[in-house]
């Protein structure tokens, strides 16, 4: 499991496992098999490029997105629809 996104994907403020550690112990606590990845990123936001080719290496069976806390904070517009 990939989790991909901006700051609050990757912990900003805090331990930057913390997010993927509690995800990963909440999980296994519920009997899923997953190994969680942290590709989060401060400061990204939906136009950031991004390296599709790091995520899909991986061989992810999930991939958690989010992005739009940097957008929101610059007082960007909703896009209709993010580009990936």
């Amino acid at each position: 499991m990939v989790c991909y996104g901006d700051s609050i994907t990757a912990g900003y403020g805090s331990n930057p496992a913390n997010p993927s550690r509690r995800l990963q112990r909440d999980l296994d606590a519920q009997g899923f098999h997953y190994k969680v990845v942290n590709q989060g990123t401060s400061g990204a936001t939906p136009k950031t490029p991004c390296n599709l080719r790091s995520i899909v290496a991986l061989h992810p069976a999930v991939v958690i997105v989010e992005f739009g806390g940097n957008d929101g904070l610059r007082g960007q517009p909703l896009p209709r629809r993010a580009a990936i």
